[in-house]
């Protein structure tokens, strides 16, 4: 999306609200609002800068839940083995 000359910011609402719309759920999905589900990132640098930014995880809220990522990823891999 990038390459094909998006900002960082429309990058962000292609892949939420927009995908929420496409799958026919942007009641539901899509947007902070109440009364939706969302799962958070708290990120450690702005994502509007730069989308590379979202790999800067500090926390993750999944479930009303806050994880650490290293503990979600130390899950998922001995989940895999």
């Amino acid at each position: 999306m990038r390459d094909a000359g998006l900002t960082p910011l429309e990058i962000l609402r292609a892949a939420t609200f927009g995908a929420a719309r496409v799958m026919g759920r942007e009641e539901e999905l899509g947007t902070l609002e109440p009364g939706k589900l969302a799962d958070l990132l708290l990120l450690t640098a702005d994502p509007t800068l730069d989308v590379a930014n979202l790999r800067a995880i500090e926390r993750v809220m999944k479930g009303g839940r806050i994880f650490d990522p290293a503990e979600l990823l130390a899950r998922a891999n001995a989940a895999s083995n």
